[in-house]
Parts: structure tokens; sequence; C-alpha cells
């Protein structure tokens, strides 16, 4: 069982040293698309919807206004959170990083229990590495086909 739990750790190791330089660069590009998202509702609320009660005359219901505003800002999300995926596949790097770093922790789990003796069987560890294989290398895969940089810690 000692030799399934160091190919364990230096499998989660090695995987961990490949995925973590890219990081920083997917954070950076989710963060900026709910910025650029949430940013552009901030300016419709506060500065376009205003000027459209402005302008609306007013023969209108005053519902009529408060709806075309809340519609606008619907679709402001909806288009426009499709279209900044469109544009980076920051959410869909993002859901394959969650994928990957579920799996680690699945075999961190397995690796304590087995350091403890209650793993009931040692395929068990073998299955868990090569799920988190298996994650890292499509979350690699996306990164490398969206081009995300690496990002170099200064060590």
């Amino acid at each position: 069982m000692a030799n399934s739990i160091q190919h364990a750790e230096n499998t989660k190791t090695r995987i961990h040293e490949q995925v973590q330089p890219y990081m920083a660069d997917l954070f950076y590009r989710l963060a900026n698309n709910y910025v650029i998202l949430f940013g552009a509702i901030l300016l419709t609320n506060m500065i376009l919807l205003p000027l459209l009660f402005q302008l609306l005359p007013d023969s209108f219901p005053s519902s009529t206004p408060q709806v075309l505003g809340f519609a606008s800002v619907l679709l402001l999300l909806v288009f426009g959170w499709r279209f900044l995926e469109n544009r980076n596949h920051a959410t869909a790097l993002f859901a394959l990083y969650i994928r990957y770093s579920r799996q680690k922790r699945d075999l961190e789990e397995n690796i304590t229990l087995a350091q403890d003796d209650m793993l009931p069987d040692e395929n068990t560890l073998y299955v868990s590495v090569d799920l988190l294989e298996d994650s890292a290398t499509s979350l690699l895969q996306a990164i490398e086909e969206e081009g995300l940089k690496i990002h170099r810690s200064n060590q």
C-alpha cells in the first residue's frame, strides 16, 4: 500500500504543478467578464434607464418604463454573459477547474484514508489517480486551446 500512496502523492503534486500556473489568468478572465457585465448593468440602471424615463411621454402608465427597464437588464444579463462567454470561455474553463479540484480533493481524502489503513481497496487509490489525471488532462487541453498565459510567481 505504501507504493500506491507514494504514487498517488507524486501524481497529485506533479499535476498540481502543471495546472497551477494557469489559474491566475483563468481567474483574471472570469473576474473581467463579470466586472464588464455588472458594469454594463450599472451603467444601464444609473444612466440609460433614467434617461428613458425622462424621454417617454407622460401618456404611458408608470409601470411601462419599469417593465422596459427590468426587461433590458435581463436581456443585458443573458446576452452580455453569452457574448463574454463566447469571447473567452472563462466560465467553461472554470467549470473544468471545479471538476479538477473536486477530483484532487477526493484523491487527498483517499490518500488520508489509505495512510490510516481505512481504505477498503487499494484500487480505489489508483482509480482516484486516473480520475484526477483525466480531469487535469481535459482542463489543460482546454487551457491550451484558449491560449491562457502562464503566471510565474517570484519564488
